[in-house]
């Protein structure tokens, strides 16, 4: 697919997460991905190419949906740990429920904009960064029982 085409959708995401939710994406140089509440903001890498922040603004608009879900019902938010800061069996289930969640309604959220992007590429994308998640999670709540190195991620 053409990278302007990432580049277009990229930008027009931007506008209707501020338009919608109003929430600002922020983009810098070595910028972790990251979905901040209380601040109405996305952070966003600045140094992905625009297919992969594409696919990582969907995401993190993806936990920005859930959020907002959340806090209308007046419900307490979805374990906000960090993949490295887990130390229990239970917090890791609420972190993999919540990172997968955040893609499905990521790739919703594509779909009701009609964007074009590469669904096998999205996938691909999506799995990396779950498995990622895996990895670090394991490390975090079993650290050297097992190794949760062998989990390879091609993309991130």
């Amino acid at each position: 697919m053409n990278p302007q085409t990432y580049k277009n959708q990229f930008y027009i995401l931007i506008k209707y997460i501020k338009d919608n939710y109003s929430v600002d994406v922020i983009q810098k140089p070595y910028e972790e991905d990251a979905w901040y509440p209380q601040l109405n903001m996305i952070r966003v890498n600045q140094n992905l190419k625009y297919r992969e922040r594409f696919f990582t603004l969907l995401h993190e608009a993806g936990h920005m949906i859930i959020d907002n879900q959340v806090k209308r019902k007046g419900v307490i938010c979805f374990n906000k740990n960090m993949p490295w800061t887990v130390r229990s069996k239970k917090g890791f289930v609420h972190l993999m429920n919540e990172e997968i969640l955040a893609w499905n309604y990521g790739k919703e959220l594509a779909e009701r904009l009609n964007f074009i992007y590469g669904k096998e590429n999205l996938d691909d994308y999506m799995s990396d960064c779950i498995m990622s998640h895996v990895r670090n999670g394991l490390d975090s709540v079993y650290g050297s029982e097992i190794n949760a190195r062998i989990i390879y991620t091609k993309r991130v």
